[in-house]
């Protein structure tokens, strides 16, 4: 398709890195392939480049409404079954069917939420479909309310100066925020929603300027838990639980792995520590470490 566009229009837009970007965010699927093209060359004055890709899956994501997102929902919101898988997936991590051959597996394949690998792990069909189904859960999450109250527009113009993402500040913040609401009688919804509460604060300070990837895949088949891209930014974070220092330790050597792939020289390590108050220790400092690279940089919060 964009072959034939430039040898018609003669763009000098750089086809495979293009192609790149709109396959990142919709894994192929022809409508929204089609889509996004469309938009890039109606209502986007023909900006062929990765940020112009990226302002037409903001405007798919968030300001439009068609058939296909209407049937989407549709089918989430009248199927608790294929409901609670995706929140599985999403929010929980949960990628392995009890069954790839359970009925809301099935439904969920059927419908298109979902692509099945041939090891049996469950993905989200497109980076646009898990963006709208991630709007919804943190839309629907009431206890997520607080949390959103504390991400007023004075806390987003400290985080955006100059077009740029100051992610430090961010997480340094949502450590802050955290603190203040965590207590061991709400330990149990934390432990099972906690990539959700930090999504709905991420949420409210992206506001529709960047967008957050849930376990992205690199070249070399290695998972990322989440990459947030703001513009030309890109950042990659790893959420984990506490639990005890060796663990901690492993989650550095993981996320080097994830950044030696990703070319990336910083990277940012989220722990949710559900301890009791007088075991837990929050911190939020840079760490160097020695990687076979070179030294790369982790910024290590645990809240």
């Amino acid at each position: 398709m964009l072959n034939q566009y430039e040898t018609d229009h003669k763009t000098g837009m750089d086809i495979e890195t293009l192609a790149q970007e709109i396959h990142l965010y919709t894994n192929g699927y022809p409508f929204l392939v089609s889509r996004i093209c469309l938009l890039v060359d109606t209502k986007l004055d023909k900006n062929w480049t990765p940020l112009g890709i990226q302002n037409a899956v903001k405007n798919i994501i968030y300001a439009e409404d068609n058939t296909l997102f209407d049937e989407l929902f549709k089918n989430l919101v009248n199927n608790s079954e294929i409901y609670a898988l995706m929140y599985a997936l999403l929010i929980q991590g949960n990628k392995k069917p009890r069954s790839r051959r359970s009925q809301p597996v099935d439904w969920a394949r059927m419908f298109g939420f979902i692509r099945v690998s041939i090891g049996g792990e469950m993905y989200i069909a497109n980076k646009i479909f898990e963006n709208i189904l991630l709007e919804h859960f943190i839309a629907e999450e009431s206890f997520t309310n607080p949390m959103r109250r504390e991400v007023c527009g004075s806390l987003r113009s400290e985080l955006i100066k100059n077009d740029s993402f100051n992610m430090e500040l961010c997480l340094k913040r949502f450590s802050t925020i955290f603190n203040s609401l965590y207590t061991e009688r709400n330990r149990t919804f934390f432990e099972d929603h906690g990539k959700l509460v930090f999504l709905a604060y991420l949420r409210g300070l992206l506001n529709g300027d960047g967008f957050v990837h849930l376990e992205s895949e690199t070249a070399d088949a290695k998972k990322m838990d989440l990459v947030v891209t703001w513009g030309v930014q890109r950042f990659i974070i790893e959420l984990k639980r506490w639990d005890g220092n060796i663990a901690h330790e492993d989650a550095y050597t993981q996320l080097l792995g994830y950044m030696d792939a990703t070319l990336s020289d910083e990277g940012y390590l989220l722990t949710f520590d559900l301890r009791k108050k007088e075991h837990r220790e929050p911190k939020a400092d840079w760490v160097d470490i020695e990687s076979a690279s070179g030294i790369k940089r982790i910024f290590d919060v645990v809240v």
